[in-house]
């Protein structure tokens, strides 16, 4: 019997999040819609030129927020990652302890932990700018195979394919759960860790997946087309499975060549932060509760619109999770 729904694989980060104008983004040459890697004098010298501008500090990182999501819906996760033996570290790991979902201690050497600067602008658009510091590096010996072996899906962000190590553990990992029935889910992250680190995301889409999330950006740049159907042709030759987010026109799903659209209600966005982890965790909160993709689609992209009328990368509590997975009509039955 599966005792995990979710494994989840990520850098853990603690967001810092900004509302600013469209200005600052030009000025600081901040690439404004994606994720961007900076070292410590980047991260200094942002900080310094958004000082004066009001900050909201919250746990993050991708898979994180996923398997955040998961536990809110009911289901039972665990989450590997690693951590400083800092104050960032420890806020992270104390955080994801809170809402129940096992997580590892922080690392002992000396580092720093990672953390996001998040601006978001007028229109809702969220530009990260993401310090990895020792977070960047998640070793196999942060990976609890027993608990992954009873799990029901490995998750793994796509974000992780910055980092040799982390490709390394999740290629481990991966190869640990070949022979059993535990089923392994990816997401695509961002363009720019497309354009800048294809060959590790290669490696961790070794052999193919079960199941993939992307959005439409992602998938028309993975494929190096302008045109959808395309790359879901070559996207369906990685994975069982492909779940492409189309922002306010919903989701596409695609499986052995045929796809499936299914609509959402256009809703005014605040902050697009954490729409896409969100949809993910919605999304296999359903199958690994015996719903079918199509259901599992409508939820993802119903608590996506409620996830982009908030401010911040989550929910502000479990409760809320709960308040959604109930206002859609589904019955926690785990």
């Amino acid at each position: 019997m599966k005792r995990f729904d979710v494994y989840g694989i990520g850098n853990a980060l603690m967001d810092f999040e900004y509302r600013v104008s469209e200005a600052p983004l030009s000025r600081l040459q901040v690439d404004k819609g994606h994720m961007t890697l900076i070292d410590e004098q980047r991260l200094a010298e942002l900080r310094n030129a958004l000082k004066n501008h009001e900050v909201r500090k919250l746990a993050g990182g991708s898979a994180a927020n996923t398997v955040f999501a998961v536990r809110g819906f009911g289901g039972n996760v665990r989450y590997s990652c690693s951590v400083a033996a800092d104050a960032t570290g420890t806020e992270f790991i104390v955080a994801m302890r809170s809402a129940g979902i096992v997580a590892p201690e922080p690392r002992d050497e000396a580092g720093v932990s990672g953390c996001c600067l998040v601006l978001v602008t007028p229109d809702a658009e969220r530009s990260m700018n993401t310090f990895l510091g020792v977070s960047r590096d998640v070793p196999p010996t942060c990976i609890d195979f027993a608990a992954l072996q009873l799990s029901h899906f490995l998750y793994v962000e796509g974000y992780l394919a910055s980092s040799p190590t982390s490709v390394e553990a999740v290629t481990i990992a991966r190869e640990s759960i070949e022979r059993s029935p535990v089923k392994t889910s990816i997401t695509l992250s961002d363009v720019n860790v497309i354009r800048g680190a294809k060959a590790q995301m290669e490696r961790l889409l070794s052999n193919g997946v079960d199941l993939m999330f992307c959005n439409e950006h992602e998938a028309l740049a993975w494929c190096a087309t302008d045109r959808l159907d395309i790359a879901f042709k070559e996207l369906g030759d990685i994975a069982d499975q492909v779940v492409v987010t189309l922002g306010s026109r919903g989701c596409a799903l695609g499986r052995r060549r045929r796809i499936l659209e299914v609509a959402t209600n256009p809703v005014a966005a605040v902050d697009l932060n954490g729409a896409g982890d969100m949809f993910a965790g919605a999304f296999l909160a359903c199958i690994t509760n015996d719903h079918d993709t199509q259901t599992a689609a409508s939820f993802a992209n119903y608590a996506a619109s409620r996830q982009v009328r908030t401010v911040g990368g989550r929910l502000p509590s479990m409760t809320h999770y709960a308040e959604l997975w109930s206002e859609f009509g589904l019955n926690l039955e785990r």
